[in-house]
């Protein structure tokens, strides 16, 4: 099973996207903030489309929770969208869902 993630990025009015593809795994789950990484003071909110995400870690949370507290940080929020119902349960269960 191939267990890569792949994360693209782009900023439109201010709103950094995220694409999330693949796994994130212990291994890559630094890829989510290296993402932001540089573009830290250009955004308050972030949008996250999972929609081709299979698979995130408690590492992967772990990001998802640093990126939210940056956004929040700046009066901002993260949304998520495109997420499989498997990937909303675990969301779900840890309170990040919203």
């Amino acid at each position: 099973m191939n267990q890569e993630l792949s994360v693209y990025k782009n900023i439109i009015d201010g709103v950094l996207e995220l694409k999330l593809a693949g796994f994130v795994t212990a291994a890559n789950a630094g890829k989510i903030l290296e993402a932001a990484n540089g573009e830290e003071s250009l955004f308050q909110n972030v949008t996250i489309d999972a929609g081709e995400l299979a698979y995130i870690s408690s590492a992967g949370l772990r990001q998802l929770v640093q990126l939210i507290t940056i956004a929040e940080s700046r009066n901002g929020q993260v949304v998520m969208r495109n997420v499989r119902e498997d990937i909303r349960e675990i969301l779900d269960m840890t309170g990040l869902s919203g």
